[in-house]
């Protein structure tokens, strides 16, 4: 029987605190350039892979069943992420807002079944507003890098300002679900990592050590019972693929400094495949009722 201080939130809490003490440890040591390649870096291999298998995961729910039906999911599934993508150039800061309430939707789902919709979605909204309250210059600084207009600023007084009612809820479901260690302690894991660290360090501890890697768990577990390593060669296919994709954007299509484009290649890439990732299990948790 695996050990309850292995579960995805003893590990998410284990790997923020890492990151804390790294972060105090070498904190005027690191380059805003080189924060970002490491956010990169574990995006890349802890993050993608949660997404990876969605290919697999529409085969289970029998959204294909042939070669013609498996190159058009495909398509569509492609066609939507470039649609995301090019959304972006055309209306930045309403395609970051847009991305941002979809991200707090899709992060909810990490807590399903366990507390209600309106609990988990103001768990993930608090993701986003809390780390704007402690670092609002450091967020909107992030924002522009991505937009490349000053409008994002009344982005982040949206965000700044939902925590008058973000953090009195927190506080009520943290007391209304006072038994419930995960709960409990994954918002104190979030509220702390909030505080202490970077924006970008923060929202890879979460992306990568707790969603990620949950989500990973649940659709290796449902698609792969019996541990096969048919996975393992998707996961690899799919990193390969985008690998490729993101070198190709970054050196043809992304514009500024190196941290601009690896900012942009790292959150509108992950936007142009969490949208059609989100819309994938939408659609099959409709399906399926």
């Amino acid at each position: 029987m695996k050990s309850k201080f292995f579960s995805d939130s003893y590990l998410y809490l284990y790997f923020s605190l890492a990151a804390i003490f790294l972060n105090f440890l070498f904190k005027d040591y690191v380059s805003n350039k080189n924060m970002v390649i490491v956010l990169i870096f574990f995006i890349i291999f802890f993050g993608l892979p949660h997404g990876a298998l969605d290919t697999l995961l529409a085969k289970k729910n029998n959204l294909y069943n042939n070669f013609l039906s498996f190159i058009k999911f495909n398509f569509i599934y492609v066609l939507i992420a470039i649609i995301t993508f090019l959304l972006w150039f055309f209306f930045p800061v309403l395609s970051l807002f847009t991305f941002l309430l979809i991200s707090i939707f899709h992060f909810s789902e990490d807590w399903k079944n366990k507390i209600n919709f309106l609990q988990r979605v103001t768990l993930a909204a608090s993701l986003i507003s809390l780390t704007v309250f402690f670092h609002r210059e450091e967020v909107t600084l992030i924002f522009f890098s991505l937009t490349k207009t000053n409008q994002v600023i009344y982005l982040s007084i949206f965000f700044y300002y939902m925590n008058y009612v973000i953090i009195p809820m927190l506080l009520l479901i943290l007391f209304y679900n006072i038994k419930n260690n995960k709960i409990v302690m994954n918002i104190i894991t979030i509220a702390l990592t909030a505080f202490l660290l970077n924006p970008l360090i923060y929202f890879l501890c979460y992306f990568c050590f707790f969603h990620s890697i949950k989500n990973f768990k649940e659709s290796k577990k449902f698609l792969f019972p019996k541990n096969n390593s048919l996975h393992k060669k998707v996961i690899f296919i799919n990193l390969l693929l985008t690998l490729i994709l993101s070198i190709i954007i970054f050196k043809i299509f992304l514009t500024g400094t190196i941290e601009d484009k690896l900012l942009k290649i790292t959150f509108i890439g992950l936007a142009s495949l969490t949208v059609p990732h989100m819309l994938l299990k939408a659609f099959i948790s409709y399906k399926n009722k």
